[in-house]
């Protein structure tokens, strides 16, 4: 766990929020019982084990997008308490779901706008990735900055493209990476994507191509959370 959040744990344990059970805000018998995403498309919904099918795969600058459960009901409320909750110890619940479909290569995180960091103390995805790295044995390394500050929790694909655009930068750290390592691409929830290929276009940009895109939980287009 992290910081104060020990202290309060102590007097006032984390319960699974689908159990009960202490000390965890999701038990792992819990976890385990998380439904997976069904092998789709997450831009067309067409069958595709790799996450893109084979027309989309030609737009995208990834490789593959694997998702590990759906928004909504459990996922749903692990996420906002992350989010808005300051509970940080949900970072490492959501870690240990995605072990499962986590795939091999160095795990970076898509930073998140500096605007959210500031107001929670913390970067989500970025202590997720963190607890992912240690759960399966993998490296972690920062690898992209932020540079905007728009909100695109609710916006339609179209605008959160025009307002990803220049919204990343490569870090130093790019320079110690050998550029054919397979690099997974961590975010908390996939919607429309465009996030994800911003900083996918990025990294390509500094010169890697096996770009693969990991998220906790996907929101279907027709039913983005507002």
């Amino acid at each position: 766990m992290y910081g104060i959040e020990r202290l309060i744990a102590a007097i006032a344990p984390h319960r699974c929020l689908v159990c009960g059970a202490e000390p965890l805000p999701l038990c792992r018998p819990c976890t385990d019982m998380l439904p997976f995403t069904p092998k789709c498309c997450y831009k067309c919904a067409k069958t595709a084990p790799g996450g893109l099918c084979t027309a989309c795969q030609k737009q995208s600058q990834l490789c593959s997008i694997v998702v590990r459960t759906g928004y909504g009901g459990t996922a749903e409320q692990l996420i906002h308490q992350l989010k808005f909750g300051r509970a940080k110890a949900v970072a490492d619940c959501i870690a240990l779901a995605m072990v499962p479909c986590c795939p091999s290569g160095l795990i970076t995180h898509v930073p998140t706008a500096t605007k959210r960091i500031r107001q929670r103390g913390y970067d989500q995805a970025a202590l997720i990735a963190k607890q992912l790295a240690l759960h399966t044995d993998q490296g972690y390394l920062p690898l992209l900055g932020r540079a905007g500050t728009q909100r695109q929790l609710g916006q339609d694909r179209q605008t959160r493209q025009r307002q990803l655009l220049n919204a990343y930068y490569p870090l130093r750290t790019t320079k110690t990476v050998p550029k054919d390592t397979p690099i997974i691409l961590l975010d908390d929830v996939l919607t429309t994507g465009a996030t994800l290929e911003a900083a996918a276009i990025t990294l390509r940009k500094a010169g890697y191509t096996n770009l693969h895109a990991l998220a906790f939980a996907w929101v279907p287009h027709q039913s983005q959370p507002g």
